[in-house]
């Protein structure tokens, strides 16, 4: 008889998993949904939303025992993109005090998943600042900042959706960690995608502790920590959604417009 979690190691990303992404998740960049975008960039493929494939490998381990256990902390780094067609294979490593996941696309690398076990930490946000939290359908469109516009800007980012949505699109992993906290790594990538870097963006990694809140918002409030101009490389401090942490992020180069036949002429 197949191991059922053998089986769930593999997966092709396709056009209709990245819509619905993308509805999920409220991230609409244009390099994860519109083709006319991405025929601009080098690869002239549509990229896979990092934070999808992160929730995927994380429900397919919570069929395992391991994450029967609670989680303190996820550590996430992005090393290669994922594109739609790519086949995607899971491996899961035990370790001392948690698992290793490595997803690799035709043998290499692509992204690195740490997840350590233990107590959730206690922590006190939003205290009383709903009304600082803009409505769930902003940003209509991704944001385009400049790095001196980045520069130390914070603030509060909503679900876009309830997090039963997330219970719907991620079953398996909702009930071990709960829908709030997937709908917060969600909304991680909503972030990153539509708010900062905003449209010219790359999710570089994150790593992120697992937070009991006394305030349940369904919001994560986040700053801007530092800016490096000389690398496009974008710092933030995240909390809320049942997380505490960081995230590691570029402000890619801008897509380079093509001149019109006219001028060309």
């Amino acid at each position: 008889m197949s191991n059922p979690l053998s089986a769930a190691r593999r997966r092709v990303f396709d056009a209709q998993a990245q819509d619905d992404f993308a509805l999920l998740s409220g991230d609409r960049n244009p390099i994860h949904i519109d083709p006319a975008v991405t025929t601009r960039t080098q690869v002239g493929l549509l990229m896979v939303h990092g934070m999808h494939t992160v929730l995927w490998a994380l429900d397919v381990l919570a069929q395992s025992d391991p994450l029967r256990q609670p989680i303190a902390q996820v550590k996430v780094r992005f090393k290669e993109s994922v594109y739609i067609g790519d086949e995607l294979v899971l491996e899961i490593v035990a370790r001392r005090s948690g698992v290793r996941l490595k997803l690799c696309v035709d043998g290499l690398v692509a992204t690195t998943l740490d997840v350590t076990f233990g107590e959730a930490k206690r922590a006190v946000i939003g205290q009383g600042l709903a009304n600082d939290i803009p409505n769930a359908a902003w940003p209509l469109h991704p944001l385009e900042l400049s790095p001196e516009q980045m520069e130390g800007i914070s603030g509060w980012l909503a679900f876009a959706h309830a997090p039963d949505a997330a219970a719907r699109s991620f079953p398996r992993l909702s009930a071990v960690i709960g829908a709030r906290r997937v709908a917060g790594l969600a909304c991680i990538s909503r972030l990153v995608g539509m708010v900062c870097p905003g449209l010219h963006s790359i999710l570089a990694g994150f790593t992120v502790d697992a937070i009991n809140e006394l305030d349940r918002i369904d919001a994560i409030r986040f700053k801007v920590t530092s800016v490096d101009e000389r690398f496009q490389f974008v710092s933030e401090s995240v909390e809320g959604g049942g997380w505490s942490g960081k995230i590691e992020c570029f402000a890619r180069v801008p897509s380079t417009a093509q001149s019109s036949m006219n001028l060309i002429l």
